[in-house]
């Protein structure tokens, strides 16, 4: 049957944008070694207890042009995947593109990514899940405003361009994969953020960012934004066709809200609209609270992490802290269907947001770069054994229907992804906000 179960899961970082105006890409995979130890990586998931792993294949080395692909990596370990029965949440772009379609500037990139989520469907059919562009507005935010990664560019010009070819991106792969597999779903990962304001001067701008925090799931879902963004995205280049797409095309039904949160995600916004970190202050519970009560979505806390500090137990304290907030987020009626650690080993450079090749490691994984578990892994472990039977999703929030891959050709799994199909068929389904969960 299908799995009903939460959604305990980890990741496998595969960020991968380009710095030195394109002349070093980061790729986290390389870094952590897991080209070299992905078959141990597959091993340490299940020796977690862990079925659910957010992972994707390197673009910049799948995709080699419009319609050309290099499927040796994905075909390896998708099929891998596919034997231990290990439920993948698919991440197509994460951070970067191939060298040949530049940045994110590109007007092209978001039709040719279609095409090429399409294709990675076919070719994987079995797969059900979908992050298709991975935190869509830090990746427009580093890219075009900040000035970080691929086209370094610092404008909101730039970014408003970056922010909408992301997002239409998502859209259009949405679109085609299920007109590949009918019955997808879609767990938009994106960070989960508040601005506070430090003094009464600063209460406007904390009042700009906390909507401007909020753009790239308003386009993606469909949702009008308000007026003050309108007027932003308006005044930095996107058109009122543009804009009128998003309201027009969104697949909201089939998304569940995937929140990203780390103590890194709150900050304090200073008179001239400049911020700082704040550490956490709010938190997880009442910043998903928020996105909830905008998008009355589902929910999956799809990132988390901290360093293993100097005492060793600082991490297990944050992931005891995480997942005291979801039981929270739970018990005060959001449906909460997963909890994320990401990511599975350490990572490299996230010191610095990989603006700089520095090849530091940074002890965030449940396993070192060694493939030694962290006492954070242990209390993971732990955790999922104790919670894994006392969080079902259909007594947590719904039935969800989810197929894990073994299953996908049974008799039940094809007469899902038949009603599915002809759900999508109707005149309207999408305005309709008709749901899968209901044909299950």
């Amino acid at each position: 049957m299908a799995a009903s179960q939460f959604l305990f899961a980890t990741g496998i970082e595969n960020s991968y944008p380009t710095i030195q105006n394109g002349k070093v890409r980061q790729d986290e995979m390389e870094k952590c070694g897991h080209y070299k130890f992905w078959q141990k990586d597959f091993d340490l998931v299940q020796e977690l207890g862990i079925e659910v792993l957010r992972y994707g294949p390197p673009i910049h080395t799948t995709w080699m042009g419009p319609g050309k692909y290099n499927w040796d990596f994905a075909d390896v370990t998708f099929n891998d995947l596919l034997r231990r029965n290990i439920l993948p949440i698919v991440d197509l772009c994460h951070f970067g593109v191939p060298d040949w379609l530049g940045n994110f500037q590109n007007p092209d990139f978001p039709a040719l990514f279609a095409q090429y989520a399409s294709d990675f469907a076919k070719r994987f059919p079995w797969v059900q899940l979908y992050t298709p562009v991975n935190e869509m507005y830090i990746c427009a935010e580093f890219s075009a405003l900040y000035g970080w990664w691929n086209e370094q560019l610092s404008s909101d010009k730039a970014f408003v361009t970056a922010l909408k070819n992301i997002v239409k991106a998502n859209v259009l792969a949405m679109h085609a994969i299920l007109a590949v597999r009918p019955d997808a779903l879609f767990i938009q990962s994106e960070s989960s953020e508040y601005f506070h304001a430090s003094n009464p001067q600063s209460i406007k701008p904390a009042e700009i960012l906390n909507a401007k925090r909020f753009l790239s799931l308003d386009l993606n879902y469909g949702r009008r934004v308000d007026s003050d963004m309108y007027e932003y995205l308006l005044d930095n280049g996107m058109t009122r066709d543009e804009y009128h797409f998003f309201l027009d095309n969104n697949l909201k039904h089939q998304c569940i809200m995937g929140n990203d949160y780390y103590r890194t995600n709150e900050h304090r916004v200073r008179a001239d609209g400049s911020t700082v970190a704040s550490g956490e202050i709010y938190g997880y519970h009442v910043i998903t609270t928020q996105y909830h009560d905008r998008y009355q979505l589902p929910v999956m806390h799809t990132e988390t992490n901290l360093w293993q500090g100097p005492n060793g137990d600082e991490a297990v304290f944050w992931l005891w802290k995480e997942w005291a907030n979801v039981l929270r987020v739970r018990n005060d009626g959001v449906p909460i269907v997963g909890f994320t650690w990401y990511s599975l080993t350490d990572q490299v450079d996230w010191d610095t947001a990989l603006r700089e090749n520095n090849n530091n490691n940074n002890p965030l994984g449940l396993y070192d770069l060694n493939r030694n578990i962290r006492p954070v892994g242990e209390a993971y472990k732990k955790l999922i054994s104790q919670w894994k039977e006392v969080l079902p999703t259909q007594t947590a929030c719904l039935q969800m229907p989810i197929i894990m891959p073994q299953d996908n050709n049974e008799a039940w799994a094809k007469q899902q992804k038949a009603a599915a199909q002809q759900v999508l068929s109707q005149p309207g389904a999408s305005n309709a906000n008709t749901s899968l969960q209901d044909l299950h």
